[in-house]
């Protein structure tokens, strides 16, 4: 007799493995946005919040520019080297990649967006 046992009860030590790498990396990518926020703010002497959204944003652009693949400078890249050897570069897909660090960030400039609003409105 072959008792199968309901979704919530079946145990994957490899799903909790992967929830936990992905709170290890938002935690992270947190506190880098915490530490350049501040930083920026000292140096800069200004309210940790004046940046707090512009910080997120640029952090945001960052980490989508270096994890997309198949965009212009790619392609420009790939056009150099083809014409240099003379041999035809596999064209390759476009793709974005939606990262923890990405989501992270997009959500700290979002979050911080917001709390300037409602703090400044």
């Amino acid at each position: 007799m072959n008792h199968v046992l309901p979704k919530y009860l079946n145990y994957n030590p490899l799903e909790k493995e992967m929830s936990m790498k992905i709170f290890i990396k938002a935690i992270i990518t947190i506190l880098i946005l915490v530490f350049l926020n501040t930083l920026a703010s000292k140096v800069l002497k200004v309210h940790f919040l004046e940046l707090a959204m512009f910080i997120g944003y640029a952090a945001a652009i960052m980490v989508f520019f270096f994890t997309t693949s198949g965009g212009f400078t790619s392609r420009a890249l790939d056009l150099e080297i083809q014409s240099k050897t003379g041999l035809k570069m596999v064209e390759k897909k476009r793709g974005l990649k939606l990262t923890i660090p990405f989501l992270t960030s997009l959500s700290y400039g979002v979050l911080f967006t917001i709390i300037a609003f409602i703090i400044y409105h």
